[in-house]
């Protein structure tokens, strides 16, 4: 089996805001298997990613923002989508755009150097 890496979903941070150095992310599948967590780099280049078990509201947020759920949050709570892997989600939002007849989202990783779609995630 073909191992894919990391998914990764950059975001702003509202406690810090836009000026900050600080980046943040939330990550599938990298310190903690098979979920979510957290990931924040304070400035740029070589410094370390420091990773956070669990999710946060705007971990949560990203998360619902880059698959393009937001508007069915309901059906996601962040106590389910923390286990759901970018392939169920991206197959979730599918389902919303055959349903509803919405524009084809392209969801793939913000990880550097593999921006693998979130499809080929099982």
């Amino acid at each position: 089996m073909e191992t894919l890496g990391t998914y990764s979903i950059d975001y702003c941070s509202k406690e810090v805001g836009h000026d900050s150095y600080a980046q943040f992310a939330v990550d599938w599948d990298w310190k903690q298997k098979d979920q979510w967590a957290r990931s924040i780099r304070d400035g740029g280049g070589g410094t370390p990613w420091v990773n956070y078990p669990g999710l946060d509201e705007e971990a949560y947020c990203a998360i619902l923002e880059h698959f393009e759920l937001r508007d069915w949050a309901g059906e996601f709570p962040m106590e389910k989508i923390i286990y759901m892997s970018p392939g169920q989600l991206a197959r979730a939002r599918r389902e919303k755009e055959t349903q509803l007849n919405l524009q084809r989202k392209e969801m793939v990783s913000h990880a550097v150097g593999n921006q693998v779609p979130a499809e080929s995630y099982a």
